[in-house]
């Protein structure tokens, strides 16, 4: 005789059920037994088939949960999924700082920066000197202080730590004469260093209390020239000045270096490779450090520019940055170098030795490597060794002020170490909620494909290095073809390296069937002839270099514009007007006059009709040529 089937309950999911349901079972089965103790033996083979019971449970709803971006609870899984619907999410993003370091006077630069890049700084702990010691336990190790670390190296001058105006600048100046010391700040600045400006002295009672402290703005300078106990600097037009210089209450302050937000922790040695187990290491720190990486002129991604402006330093987006990791193979079969932290492994091939970091819920790093097939795979006696920061989100956001030590095994001569601006820049990582609520919409926001004309050139735009574009769409008689015409930003040729990298980056927008192909602009050579009449007093030579540097100069303009046939106000298809010609000349100081009847007034294009007849002469270029200006100037009544 059989017994009948038990009655199955498919709403019991957690340990309490399940025991509840086998000792049920059990009094069906064993009327006689009673016992109920929980050191009996089959009260303990209950109990352990209700707790593996229970785990299987949990297991079986989690796949389900997991398996979809609106009901996934785990922060990887969401990441996942996002990355379907071509959406990254993003693990935060540190913050970074401008800190002065103030030295003692007389200090200058020996055979090595007196500043190393990596120089930890700490915020403001009581009791504590301007420069700690290494030997001492870094405060950072708990939630006392937080830690930046300089990006660059910094020379340090005492003759910088304060620097008098020599005349007030009005707000949007590009430039600033400055109180020449000893030694000269000709010899002491370089192009690319930063110079702060600050406000500390109230402009009308003189009072230092009254000092404005949103007055202070850091500028990277362009050139510095010395003449006279005067020193002339001037930087770009991105780093105008917001604020008017006034000599009397406004000094500049040199010995300014970049620091971003993350303390650099000795090597961690990874736990060893599981043969045939995937290899999942996880950082034993956290949380990880991301950091900002910004696009250089040339197309490059790096954590810091030198040649950028100061105002720019912040401005990277959430899809360049990186995580502070770098991995080091210390052992196995066959050690490959050059391990490098990708966003995805969609892009890696079997032999790349790339792989990715995985933030999960409680902020722990997950390294995830390839399979040889995406990403090279990992030889079972592989043995890794991380380099890593730590420090990152919202917490590097620290108030103006804060900073105040630096770390280091002997004193260079600092005394005194602040941070005249507060961070910024520092992003906590996004949230489960958030991913599930943006990546369904993501794509509705910008486009990712290129279908018309206008759509290869918005693309295309987007390249770094591309100032403007023209795209044509023709038929080969087998298959279509965009033909991009690409101007460089700067001037720059576009030569063959320039050709393939606009290529590649138009590449993802490309639609089935279709192909891309960039040219070079046609180059369109314009003849510009003036007589310029002097005015008295006025050197003649003097007056025309300033007309060729107001045209043709390759340097900003007093008012912080470019020249007018610089490179940057020059485009593809544009209508060039004598009259602007003219206006740009005659505003130069020391121009009386422009003699348009003069036999050397020339306004002509190669193989380009002009309309000359004035005042409404232009030269009309078509819409894949590019202008290339030749000017002559003359002193007007000359032979």
């Amino acid at each position: 005789m059989t017994s009948p089937a038990p009655r199955i309950d498919y709403l019991t999911k957690d340990f309490s059920s399940f025991r509840r349901m086998m000792l049920d079972r059990l009094s069906v089965l064993l009327p006689a037994w009673s016992e109920r103790h929980t050191s009996d033996l089959s009260i303990a083979l209950v109990d352990i088939l209700a707790y593996a019971a229970d785990y299987l449970s949990y297991d079986q709803d989690a796949v389900a949960t997991e398996a979809y971006l609106g009901t996934a609870r785990r922060r990887i899984s969401a990441r996942r999924h996002a990355r379907l619907l071509d959406y990254f999410m993003h693990d935060g993003a540190n913050a970074r700082v401008f800190v002065e370091v103030r030295a003692a006077s007389g200090v200058t630069p020996g055979g090595a920066p007196q500043l190393p890049a990596g120089t930890a700084l700490l915020t403001r702990t009581p009791q504590q000197p301007a420069v700690m010691s290494p030997s001492a336990e870094l405060p950072a190790a708990s939630s006392a202080a937080q830690v930046f670390e300089t990006m660059h190296p910094l020379f340090l001058y005492g003759s910088h730590s304060q620097i008098a105006l020599a005349s007030a600048q009005p707000v949007g100046a590009t430039s600033a004469a400055l109180v020449d010391t000893s030694p000269s700040l000709s010899t002491t600045f370089m192009p690319g260093d930063l110079l702060l400006f600050e406000e500390i002295l109230g402009p009308r009672s003189g009072l230092s209390k009254d000092a404005d402290p949103t007055h202070r703005q850091v500028v990277r300078l362009l050139s510095i020239v010395a003449s006279a106990g005067v020193a002339t600097v001037t930087w770009g037009a991105g780093d105008a000045l917001a604020f008017r210089l006034g000599p009397a209450a406004c000094v500049a302050r040199g010995n300014i270096v970049l620091a971003d937000h993350g303390q650099t922790l000795p090597p961690e040695n990874l736990p060893p490779v599981v043969p045939g187990a995937p290899y999942r290491p996880v950082l034993s720190r956290l949380p990880l450090t991301q950091q900002g990486h910004v696009v250089t002129a040339q197309g490059a991604l790096v954590a810091f520019d030198p040649q950028a402006p100061a105002s720019t330093v912040f401005g990277y987006q959430l899809a360049d940055v990186r995580p502070a990791i770098q991995l080091v193979q210390t052992g196995g079969a066959s050690i490959a170098t050059g391990w490098t932290v990708q966003r995805d492994l969609l892009e890696s091939g079997p032999l790349a030795t790339d792989f990715v970091v995985e933030v999960d819920d409680a902020g722990a790093a997950h390294l995830r490597f390839g399979d040889d097939a995406v990403g090279k795979g990992i030889d079972p006696t592989s043995q890794f060794q991380a380099n890593y920061r730590i420090g990152n989100g919202l917490a590097g956001n620290v108030g103006a002020e804060s900073i105040a030590h630096a770390v280091l095994s002997s004193n260079p001569g600092i005394v005194l170490l602040r941070n005249p601006l507060p961070a910024s820049g520092g992003i906590d990582p996004e949230t489960v909620a958030q991913v599930q609520t943006n990546a369904p919409q993501a794509f509705q926001q910008t486009q990712q494909r290129a279908v018309t004309r206008a759509d290869y050139v918005s693309a295309a735009l987007l390249c770094p290095g591309v100032q403007s574009a023209v795209a044509r769409l023709r038929w080969t008689g087998s298959y279509l073809v965009a033909s991009v015409v690409v101007q460089r930003a700067g001037g720059l040729a576009v030569d063959r390296a320039f050709q393939t990298q606009v290529q590649t980056f138009l590449e993802p927008f490309r639609l089935a069937g279709l192909s891309i192909e960039v040219v070079p602009p046609t180059l369109v050579p314009i003849q510009i002839g003036l007589a310029i009449a002097t005015a008295p007093g006025f050197l003649p030579s003097a007056v025309l270099a300033s007309v060729s540097a107001a045209l043709l100069g390759p340097g900003p303009l007093p008012n912080g514009q470019p020249a007018r046939f610089a490179p940057a106000n020059l485009t593809l298809g544009q209508t060039i007007y004598f009259s602007e010609v003219l206006a740009a000349a005659a505003g130069v100081p020391g121009v009386a006059s422009i003699d348009t009847s003069s036999a050397t007034t020339v306004f002509t294009a190669a193989q380009r009709p002009s309309d000359f007849s004035l005042p409404t002469a232009f030269i009309s270029l078509g819409a894949t040529q590019l202008p290339q200006i030749a000017l002559t100037l003359s002193i007007a009544g000359s032979s």
